[in-house]
């Protein structure tokens, strides 16, 4: 535990705060992988939609579907949305939770 608690400042972990669990304090984030040009966790916030974090990500690569977006939640089948619809405003955003994955899948 010590060799971990010493180099997660290396791989851009924080220590968990006492009392803390680790799983916990990773659930505070979100994560933007796939087609996207900057995948990453992002830190979430109340409010925060799949568009945020695809706009966070720097956008979508050219490889990216020009429709699909898929958010997937722990236990739960991945909620298909459709990006131009959002974009357009005819679909509505998809609020996200911590723990959640944003997953741009390729065209």
């Amino acid at each position: 535990m010590f060799i971990l608690a010493a180099i997660a400042p290396l791989l851009g972990a924080e220590q968990a705060p006492r009392g803390e669990s680790w799983r916990a304090r990773a659930e505070q984030f979100v994560m933007v992988g796939g087609e996207v040009k900057i995948p990453n966790r992002v830190l979430f916030t109340n409010g925060m939609t799949a568009l945020d974090t695809i706009r966070i990500a720097k956008g979508v690569t050219d490889k990216a579907s020009k429709t699909r977006v898929e958010v997937r939640r722990r236990e739960a089948k991945p909620v298909v949305l459709n990006r131009q619809e959002i974009e357009r405003r005819k679909q509505e955003d998809f609020k996200l939770q911590p723990g959640d994955l944003v997953f741009v899948p390729r065209n």
